[in-house]
């Protein structure tokens, strides 16, 4: 028997200078306004999909020079409770550093810049909760320092887009004659 894999410890792939990530999930996040602390918590099925579309990647969420604009996002979509896509990065010689260390795997983490036209809040046993009643993703950056530690490139495996699990294993099951609680 011979088995084969792909090597890569991410999904990035350097000929087409791509990678699949979570852009956000909906871990909460520690923040401060006028009336104090809170933590902020963004629901994904409140992610305005339509308004998100030409995302541009940035360096660090620089905006104060185009040489930050790394590249693009080439697909978004929800995820469960995530924010999931694809980001394509750019071309340029400048890029290229940027390209190896995601492939190195030093890189592996982002950040997302967005807008809030409505927020709802809740009162919780921890303290206060805000939450966007919609909002949409401005931008998407690579980081060393992500808010949400679960935003991340994703690993090979998890890039597969077209493997379902949970269909896999029900094929097992019922081939295999084993019983539903299996």
């Amino acid at each position: 028997m011979i088995r084969s894999a792909d090597v890569r410890a991410n999904s990035y792939d350097p000929e087409k200078r791509t990678f699949s990530a979570v852009f956000a999930t909906s871990h909460p996040v520690l923040r401060r306004d006028a009336k104090g602390p809170f933590s902020e918590v963004l629901d994904a099925s409140t992610l305005d999909l339509a308004a998100s579309q030409r995302v541009p990647v940035l360096d660090s969420h620089s905006t104060a020079t185009v040489r930050a604009l790394v590249g693009r996002v080439q697909s978004m979509r929800v995820e469960g409770d995530s924010v999931v896509g694809v980001i394509a990065l750019s071309s340029a010689e400048d890029v290229g550093p940027i390209g190896q260390r995601i492939a190195d795997g030093i890189l592996d983490s982002l950040s997302i810049g967005y807008g809030v036209p409505v927020w709802t809040e809740e009162m919780s046993p921890t303290g206060r909760i805000k939450r966007p009643a919609r909002w949409a993703i401005r931008e998407v950056t690579l980081t060393s320092n992500p808010a949400d530690p679960n935003a991340k490139i994703r690993s090979s495996d998890m890039a597969k887009d077209t493997f379902d699990r949970d269909a896999a294993v029900e094929t097992i099951r019922a081939a295999l004659d084993l019983p539903d609680d299996w």
